[in-house]
């Protein structure tokens, strides 16, 4: 098995991942469409335009797609992109090399089209890092630094910092009890749960975080398999369910805010789930229930997590939606995913879009050709728009993407 190198830089045959920034959106709400240039026209999931693969019922499903205002600082990669639910709050990231990083932010605004840059954080540059809104304030913790701290936590961060954007002010928080890069986070009754990511330690369980008292615990898998990790999160309430792997197969975890450890499920036996390009994702309804989506082989499916496990809901070909994080990547190249009204199950990757209409077989997936060569990530600001900057040698820097679904009996736009 190939591992990591030392300083925390993913090699591609890495088992452990060396995951993504984590992008989360706070409450949604619609925006009024922003005075931008028009970058492509009307795209819909009949047309003969650049669009993702028909699945097997057609899916009529339109696209607008418009520049942003130029930002105040350079694009680069693996920089933090969060909603507050005003702005979207970008932060850190690199350049050409992941030791290149930076310890910039800026704050966009749909409605106004605008920028404004971030008052000093107080932390190193770094890249990878996590963020997510927790209390109306951003949680940047961990992260690749340029800077080597020793053999325990090479070049990998245990600190952070909140930034509220109403008072534009950062404050730091108390250090974790270990550090990590990529690391997928969630907020679970006003806790902030991370799982995954690279560790010099290992980092098979979840750093879980209370901003009201500043303090930090630790909370294992009760699993015995070697070298598990965890893909991606989603919280209900005071839960968190995770999705995961080692090397006796795909696992489902979950824990409550205040457990000692966490319980584990064996779902190696899901179709695809045995294959070795595998994606999978995570997201939490409205109603109340935690939906895993998992795309191996020839087929994707949607189940239900719950006591017995992942129950199947729906199942489409491949080629119609791709969950949000790769497992064969060290969790590079990953997005996240989200329930849109009207749209059904949202996934996002770099560059690109997926929707599913659970139930109704139907999916839609629209790649970077579709969103005008942009190729970045990309954060849900309202139930049918979303924002993107940044990524590496991206034209445009940044996107809105706007999408619809026709109602029954108007007139198509192809």
């Amino acid at each position: 098995m190939a591992h990591p190198p030392h300083d925390g830089a993913p090699s591609p045959g890495d088992f452990r991942p060396h995951r993504n920034t984590a992008v989360r959106r706070g409450r949604a709400r619609r925006l009024t469409r922003i005075a931008a240039p028009v970058l492509a026209l009307l795209v819909t999931g009949t047309s003969c335009s650049l669009i993702g693969e028909l699945t097997e019922e057609p899916w009529e499903v339109r696209i607008s797609v418009r520049a942003l205002a130029e930002g105040p600082f350079t694009p680069r990669a693996d920089h933090s992109l969060v909603w507050s639910g005003e702005e979207v709050l970008v932060w850190g990231g690199h350049a050409g090399s992941q030791h290149d990083s930076f310890s910039d932010g800026a704050a966009y605004s749909p409605e106004s089209d605008t920028w404004r840059r971030l008052p000093d954080s107080g932390l190193e540059p770094r890249t990878r890092h996590s963020a997510v809104m927790v209390g109306g304030r951003m949680l940047v913790w961990g992260g690749f630094t340029p800077t080597y701290e020793g053999e325990q936590d090479a070049h990998l961060a245990r600190d952070g910092a909140l930034y509220d954007p109403e008072r534009h002010v950062w404050e730091p928080i108390e250090p974790a009890p270990e550090s990590r890069t990529g690391a997928r986070g969630v907020v679970a009754d006003g806790h902030v749960v991370f799982g995954g990511g690279y560790s010099e330690r290992g980092g098979a369980g979840f750093l879980v975080y209370s901003p009201e008292e500043d303090a930090w615990h630790t909370v294992p898998l009760r699993h015995d398999a070697e070298h598990a990790t965890v893909y991606d999160l989603a919280a209900l309430g005071d839960t968190v369910a995770a999705v995961g792997d080692s090397r006796e197969g795909m696992f489902l975890a979950t824990m409550r805010i205040g457990q000692e450890a966490a319980s584990v499920q064996d779902v190696s036996d899901l179709p695809g789930a045995g294959e070795a390009d595998v994606f999978v994702g995570l997201a939490a309804s409205s109603e109340g229930r935690v939906l895993l989506a998992l795309r191996g082989g020839e087929s994707a499916g949607v189940y239900e997590v719950g006591p017995a496990g992942a129950e199947p809901l729906d199942t489409v070909d491949h080629s119609g939606f791709r969950p949000p994080v790769p497992t064969y990547t060290g969790g590079l190249l990953s997005g996240g995913m989200d329930f849109a009204d009207g749209l059904g199950l949202l996934a996002t990757g770099p560059g690109e879009i997926s929707l599913w209409d659970v139930g109704g077989g139907r999916s839609r997936r629209f790649h970077t050709e579709a969103l005008s060569g942009y190729c970045g990530p990309l954060v849900p600001v309202a139930e049918d728009a979303l924002v993107g900057w940044g990524g590496p040698d991206c034209a445009p820097a940044g996107v809105r993407v706007d999408v619809s679904v026709p109602e029954p009996g108007e007139p198509s736009a192809s």
